[in-house]
């Protein structure tokens, strides 16, 4: 797969996204760059439920993950 990714790094345990993870899209939107990221993520609302596809040991997987406030 040659989309952009970003690694996960900084997530905790606790949450769906892990460590080294790639997020690929969000409900089914790429996120090619960190700008798209960025515009993707401003849309949305603290507390809405999104789908991310993440790349995850190889593997994709669709999670269903409830924003917070930064």
């Amino acid at each position: 797969m040659s989309a952009w990714s970003r690694s996960t790094r900084e997530a905790r345990p606790t949450r769906p996204v892990r460590p080294g993870d790639i997020v690929v899209s969000i409900n089914g939107t790429a996120t090619p760059s960190l700008q798209v990221l960025g515009a993707v993520l401003a849309d949305l609302q603290v507390g809405e439920t999104v789908t991310v596809t993440v790349i995850s040991g190889g593997d994709e997987r669709r999670l269903q993950v409830t924003l917070g406030k930064l």
